[in-house]
């Protein structure tokens, strides 16, 4: 083999039964013990190492699927000589995709939902009519309306919106300087330090506060008790 292959995956090759190309994509790599099968512990149990189970890497782009893609080829192929001309045409229905679908993570998801479909359902790879839900789905979920909805909604009231404006006291009427109803329709009638029913200027506690918090945001202080001119 060109690539080496893991026991274990070609426990799973041999089967006909899916192989996680992550999975695949770590095991050729340099470093990789081959013997990762499962050995036989007691009755019942076996003995797996760690980095065989949760060792992974992610397929980033066509050269990447390529590489993992011709590792599974080729060791299908030997063993299912048969599938030789099936699995050259789905190579290059794939690439095709590659090409069409401007996201590569796009198409390696649909190669892998594709394999997983058939690893539960054996068919021809290359039948065009067993792959169009799966790409459907591929491309819909990375369509510009798919990220629309995944996105939590934005919030129907913008800070300057007539409702949120409504639902927020009127300082210049803590500082007692502006009429009812208040023209930039704020909320009168509620101290904007401690929330109770009367002007923050009534109340000498209050007042302090709210003088400080003004200054502190470079809105001018009220000198007059008359306050500023506007909210």
């Amino acid at each position: 083999m060109h690539e080496p292959i893991a026991r274990s995956i070609w426990c799973d090759i041999i089967q006909d039964k899916y192989v996680n190309f992550e999975k695949l994509y770590a095991s050729i790599l340099p470093g990789y013990d081959h013997r990762d099968e499962a050995k036989e512990f007691v009755s019942g149990y076996a003995i797996i190492k760690k980095d065989s189970v949760n060792v992974r890497r992610p397929l980033s782009d066509e050269a990447d699927w390529i590489r993992v893609f011709g590792a599974w080829e080729a060791a299908v192929i030997m063993v299912y000589p048969h599938r030789k001309d099936e699995l050259v045409l789905y190579h290059r229905y794939i690439s095709d995709l590659f090409h069409a679908i401007p996201s590569p993570l796009t198409t390696i998801r649909l190669d892998a939902e594709v394999r997983e479909r058939y690893a539960r359902l054996p068919f021809r790879l290359d039948d065009r009519t067993k792959m169009d839900i799966p790409l459907y789905v591929q491309i819909f979920r990375g369509s510009p309306l798919a990220t629309a909805k995944n996105k939590r909604p934005l919030a129907t009231n913008s800070p300057t919106s007539p409702s949120k404006r409504t639902s927020s006291v009127c300082l210049n009427w803590n500082f007692s300087n502006c009429a009812d109803p208040c023209p930039n329709k704020r909320r009168h009638g509620i101290c904007s330090e401690c929330g109770d029913k009367h002007r923050a200027r009534d109340v000498d506690e209050c007042y302090s506060a709210l003088r400080a918090s003004r200054q502190r945001g470079g809105g001018g202080q009220d000198t007059s008790r008359g306050g500023p001119s506007r909210s």
